[in-house]
C-alpha cells in the first residue's frame, strides 16, 4: 500500500519535514542512500569535476543516515533581507519570489527546531521579531570581547549555532544538532514514519498525468525495489537532487523530470572563503568565543563588491586547557598563561552570484555502481564575482588583526573550492520558464513533486545556508499540510490561485 508521502534523503530538511507530516497524521517513507555508518563507496559515490576549480564533492558530503548534519559545524545565521531582492536593489541576479519578511516567522521556528543559540540584540545582523531559543555560552566574557572588537571599529554578534548552551528539549548542554539524533527519532516514535536505508534512488517514474507514481531505488548488493506515494519530497542536496531528476528522463521529460525550463542543474553556487590563523601578541579572552560580523555584508556597493560574512574564533579557553592537559596546580597555571586566549582564527565567506557557467549535470561517459551516469560538476570560483572579493577579504582580515593589536600570521588558506554549501541548481520562481519550482518548492511541471533544501535558492548570499533551507522546508510543509497532501491536479489548481 502506498504511503501518503515519500521523502528522499534523511538529512536535516528531510527529517524535519517528516516530523511535521507525521504529527499531522500522514504516513511517510524516508529513503536514504547511506546507512547508519558512513562508509564511503567509490563506485556508488563517483562523480566528475571538470570546471575551472576542482570541486572535491566527496570530501564535503555525508551519504549516511542523518545526511550532512554529520559533517556540519552547526553555524546557523540568517540570510540578510537584501539577499532576497538583489535585482530590485542592485540590478543583478534575480529577486527571490518570497521576501525576508515572509520567511522571518519560519526562521524563528527553524531556530527553535534546531536549538540555536545566539545574541538577540545589537550588531548589524538581520532583524528579528523574537529572541533566540538560548543565549550563547560564556555570555559575560563574550560581551567583553565584543567591546574589544567595537573599539577596533568592528561590530560583531555572537555566532548563531545549533549547539545547546543549556539543556534543551531532551538534549544535554553542549550538544550539536544532528538530524538522526533529534528529528529522525521524533519521526520514528510517531509510528507513522518508515526509514529505508541503503536505498539509492535511481529514478522517479511518472504516470500519464505527469505525477510521480513511484521511486525506484537500489542498495549495495540488493535488487531494485520501488516505493509508491501520493507526494514526493526530494531532499538530498543540490547535487543529488539534480542527479535524480536528470536520471528520471522519459518521453515526456526528455531532458530530465521537471526540467522543461532547462534550469535543472543551473546556477550552482558555493561560498569561496579565506581563512587566517594568528597567534596574538596579547590576550583577547580567557574563554573560547565565536563571533560573526555583518559589517562587510550589505555595504551599499553590491554587486561591485560581493557580500562577505566574517567569523572570528578565539581559542583555547581555560576550560579547554583544563580538560585536555590533565595538569594541576602551578604547572596548569603556567600552561594557561602560555596558551589561553592567544590564538585567533578569522574567516571571511564570500557571496557568489548565480552564473550559468557553474552547473551540475550528468557525465554519460562514467557510470556508478548501478550503471547510471554520475554527477558532473562544472564549477569556477571566479564565476559570479567571487574572485576579486577574496583578495579584498585578505586585506580586510589583515586590517582586523592589526586593529585588534597585531599578531603573527601562522596560517593562511584561500578555500576557492567552497565550503560545502551547495546552493542553486533547482531555483524557485513564479515563472515556469525560468525556474524549476514555485515559491513553495513545488515543481512547476510535476504537481506532486517538491524539491527542497538549498537547491531551490535563487541567490547564495554570504551566510551559511542551512537555517534558510530549514525555514523554507517548514514553510513548504505547512503548505502541503494545509492542502491535505492531495498530490493530483486539484493540488495544482489550488496552488495556481495562491499566486
Amino acid at each position: 500500500m502506498a504511503n501518503d508521502i515519500c521523502v528522499i534523503g534523511s538529512g536535516i530538511t528531510g527529517c524535519i519535514m517528516a516530523v511535521e507530516f507525521a504529527r499531522k497524521g500522514f504516513s511517510v517513507t524516508i529513503l536514504e542512500a547511506g546507512q547508519k555508518m558512513g562508509f564511503p563507496n567509490p563506485q556508488r559515490d563517483a562523480f566528475v569535476s571538470n570546471g575551472e576549480t576542482d570541486y572535491p564533492l566527496n570530501l564535503r558530503r555525508s551519504r549516511r543516515i542523518g545526511g550532512s548534519s554529520h559533517c556540519w559545524a552547526g553555524l546557523s545565521p540568517r540570510f540578510h533581507p537584501t539577499d532576497f531582492r538583489m535585482r530590485t536593489l542592485y540590478g543583478t541576479a534575480d529577486d527571490w519570489p518570497i521576501s525576508y519578511e515572509e520567511l522571518e516567522p519560519f526562521y524563528l521556528r527553524a531556530e527553535r527546531a534546531l536549538g540555536v543559540y545566539g545574541q538577540d540584540k545589537g550588531s548589524l545582523a538581520p532583524p528579528r521579531s523574537a529572541g533566540y531559543p538560548m543565549p550563547p555560552p560564556f555570555y559575560p566574557d563574550l560581551l567583553r570581547v565584543q567591546g574589544v572588537y567595537r573599539r577596533a571599529g568592528i561590530e560583531t554578534c555572537a555566532l548563531a549555532k545549533a549547539l545547546t548552551s543549556r539543556p534543551y528539549e531532551g538534549r544535554r548542554a553542549g550538544t550539536l544538532y544532528r538530524a538522526d539524533k533529534v528529528h529522525l527519532q521524533q519521526a520514528l516514535k510517531t509510528g507513522r514514519v518508515k526509514l529505508i536505508s541503503n536505498a539509492v534512488v535511481r529514478r522517479l517514474e511518472t504516470d500519464k498525468k505527469s505525477r510521480v507514481k513511484r521511486a525506484v531505488y537500489q542498495g549495495i548488493g540488493t535488487p531494485e525495489k520501488t516505493a509508491e506515494a501520493s507526494l514526493f519530497i526530494l531532499a538530498c542536496g543540490g547535487v543529488e537532487n539534480v542527479r535524480v531528476l536528470r536520471l528520471s528522463s522519459s518521453e515526456k521529460f526528455p531532458d530530465g523530470l521537471a526540467n522543461g525550463s532547462g534550469f535543472v542543474g543551473a546556477y550552482f553556487m558555493d561560498h569561496p572563503s579565506v581563512i587566517f590563523g594568528y597567534r596574538m601578541n596579547r590576550r583577547v579572552s580567557f574563554a573560547e568565543y565565536a563571533l560573526h560580523s555583518f559589517q562587510w555584508y550589505d555595504h551599499g556597493r553590491r554587486p561591485d563588491r560581493a557580500a562577505m560574512l566574517m567569523e572570528a574564533h578565539g581559542y583555547p579557553g581555560i576550560k579547554s586547557v583544563v580538560r585536555s592537559s590533565g595538569l594541576w596546580g602551578d604547572v596548569l597555571k603556567r600552561r594557561i598563561r602560555k596558551e589561553v586566549g592567544l590564538s585567533l582564527t578569522l574567516a571571511m565567506m564570500a557571496e557568489q552570484l548565480p552564473d550559468r557557467k557553474n552547473f551540475v549535470g550528468l557525465d554519460s561517459a562514467k557510470k556508478d555502481l548501478f550503471g547510471d551516469p554520475v554527477p558532473l560538476i562544472h564549477y569556477g570560483y571566479a564565476s559570479g564575482g567571487a574572485g576579486a572579493v577574496l583578495e579584498e577579504a585578505v586585506r580586510i582580515l589583515k586590517g582586523v588583526v592589526g586593529a585588534l593589536g597585531g599578531g603573527a600570521q601562522v596560517s593562511f588558506t584561500k578555500n576557492v573550492s567552497g565550503t560545502a554549501h551547495h546552493t542553486g541548481t533547482c531555483r524557485m520562481g513564479k515563472n515556469a520558464d525560468t525556474s524549476v519550482v514555485n515559491p513553495f518548492q513545488q515543481s512547476h511541471e510535476v504537481p506532486n513533486l517538491y524539491v527542497v533544501g538549498t537547491s531551490s535558492f535563487v541567490t547564495g548570499g554570504a551566510a551559511n545556508p542551512t537555517l534558510t533551507a530549514v525555514a523554507l522546508a517548514l514553510r513548504t510543509a505547512d503548505q502541503i499540510v494545509r492542502l491535505r497532501g492531495r498530490a493530483a491536479r486539484p493540488l495544482q489548481k489550488e496552488l495556481a490561485g495562491v499566486f
